[in-house]
């Protein structure tokens, strides 16, 4: 009964680790897209100032 709870548990904190790690992604890939948009709008104003 003791194995199955600490079977339990280990599977619980493998979960959370790995939706800590989806999240973090996540949160990359959005500051990312924004990166890229600001580059965008930046280097179309550069273009029309030209």
């Amino acid at each position: 009964m003791n194995n199955k709870i600490q079977e339990l548990r280990k599977a619980k904190g493998f979960t959370q680790d790995a939706l800590a790690k989806i999240n973090l992604s996540k949160e990359y890939s959005i500051n990312l897209i924004n990166v890229l948009i600001v580059v965008g709008i930046s280097i179309s104003l550069f273009q029309a100032y030209l």
